[in-house]
């Protein structure tokens, strides 16, 4: 990092609640994470040396909160939230961050009915036949994980 020692980020103090997921940029040689509850940045290290190089704000909303899941495609970065509103309703967000300025958008809600006590977990982007798909796991957290496949459009 340009940052003196004295004045890097203690990654105990921004990461308190441990590391949730990290995503890979290889093209860009970068590794970005972030706070699981209340995430309002990303952090950003160099992918060879995992030294800390600064915060990205996430712009355009209030803070992330349960990302499950992160994966860089075509400079964003896709997130997967598995969000609890103020009432108790889950809501399964797909979210993307413009990794050149940090504004934030959903991609779309997910909308899975059916499975009482179930957690959403990690996912992919990959292009077959000239369209990108986004696979997610889902578990039961009894004996089943669901894997979920949607089209991306756009």
């Amino acid at each position: 990092s340009n940052l003196p020692a004295d004045q890097r980020p203690d990654a105990g103090q921004f990461l308190c609640d441990g590391i949730p997921w990290c995503a890979a940029d290889d093209e860009n040689n970068r590794l970005y994470c972030s706070r699981y509850k209340g995430a309002d940045r990303l952090y950003v290290y160099d992918l060879t040396t995992l030294e800390f190089l600064y915060e990205l704000p996430i712009t355009g909303t209030e803070p992330l909160n349960r990302i499950q899941g992160a994966e860089v495609f075509n400079g964003y970065l896709y997130l997967n939230i598995d969000h609890a509103t103020a009432d108790g309703e889950k809501n399964r967000i797909v979210g993307k961050v413009d990794l050149t300025t940090g504004a934030y958008e959903t991609a779309f809600v997910r909308p899975i009915t059916g499975l009482i006590d179930w957690e959403s977990e990690g996912l992919t982007l990959f292009e077959k036949d000239g369209e990108t798909y986004l696979t997610i796991t889902d578990d039961d957290h009894t004996v089943a994980t669901y894997i979920h496949t949607y089209r991306i459009v756009g």
